[in-house]
């Protein structure tokens, strides 16, 4: 194989890369589930849904179909592009698109808002807490869902890295599930993270294996 960048999202953006997704996208445990249906039935106009990728999106709709709902009144934040265009899609109105898209781009919006009500929140169930406990620090209630499950996908095999200068990870759980495959982050290539909290992950991975050479 070769292409020079090594891809470990989802969906691949280049037919160029080598892709190589070390992230599956599953269904929430039952009881999760089950809270996240009940909870999509209680979302008032009052409260504002934050989501943070386009699959929270997914699952949310998912259990709007299961209990019969529709979307409310509700302010709606969506991190980046591709997440406000899964909400469009499904039917959510009253779209605001963080400043930035990262946590702390979240954060920064909330700010702006002059209403401290409930957030209900749908996530991966290894979300950081970084964006709920900003919120709680400027005085919302935050209610975190776990909407899905993020897993290193079943019988993923390790392809050859020849010929990759470039490794492009997506979320800290993509730099775990590498290092898990490989062994470690190789001291010869280029690091491409998408968003703050990512790279910060791969600088703590990075200084870790540094510590222990």
């Amino acid at each position: 194989m070769n292409g020079g960048v090594l891809y470990t999202g989802l969906v691949c953006p280049d037919a160029s890369y080598v892709h190589l997704p070390l992230i599956a996208i599953v269904h929430p445990l039952p009881a999760d589930w089950q809270r996240l249906v009940e909870a999509v039935a209680t979302v008032g106009d009052a409260d504002i849904l934050l989501f943070t990728s386009r699959n929270a999106v997914s699952w949310w709709t998912k259990a709007m179909q299961t209990a019969g709902s529709a979307w409310t009144n509700a302010r709606v934040v969506a991190i980046g592009n591709v997440t406000a265009e899964a909400l469009n899609d499904s039917g959510a109105t009253n779209i605001t698109l963080a400043c930035h898209d990262d946590s702390y781009g979240v954060i920064e919006t909330f700010h702006g808002f002059n209403d401290r009500g409930r957030v209900v929140v749908p996530r991966s169930d290894l979300a950081f807490n970084i964006i709920p406990d900003g919120l709680r620090q400027l005085g919302y209630a935050v209610e975190c869902l776990t909407a899905y499950r993020t897993v290193m996908p079943a019988g993923i095999s390790a392809v050859s890295l020849d010929g990759i200068s470039t490794i492009v990870f997506t979320s800290p759980s993509t730099i775990d599930n590498f290092v898990r495959l490989y062994g470690c982050l190789p001291a010869d290539k280029t690091f491409v993270t998408r968003g703050c909290v990512t790279r910060a992950h791969l600088n703590s991975v990075l200084a870790a294996q540094q510590k222990n050479l």
